[in-house]
């Protein structure tokens, strides 16, 4: 992104380049077909759901460590959720 394109986006807000998170994804698609492993991604760590409907094509659900968590999954991302409960 070219820093006159930077200079115009409000403050404060998160910007993701997307380009960038679909070359993760596809890394992380890879490893998944490669292994026989099923990736989900942690909404703790990251949970800008705008990006979800991109993150969705490559990963297989979310992992929620509550329940407004585990809505958010279900309602944006879809797939498989996992969530926990300690005793």
């Amino acid at each position: 992104m070219r820093l006159e394109t930077m200079k115009q986006i409000p403050t404060p807000c998160y910007v993701c380049d997307e380009a960038l998170l679909e070359q993760n994804l596809k890394i992380l698609d890879r490893v998944q077909q490669e292994s026989g492993a099923r990736i989900i991604l942690a909404l703790k760590g990251f949970a800008m759901h705008g990006t979800f409907a991109l993150i969705k094509k490559y990963l297989h659900g979310c992992t929620a460590s509550g329940l407004h968590e585990a809505m958010l999954a279900h309602e944006k991302m879809g797939g498989e959720v996992h969530t926990y409960s300690p005793a």
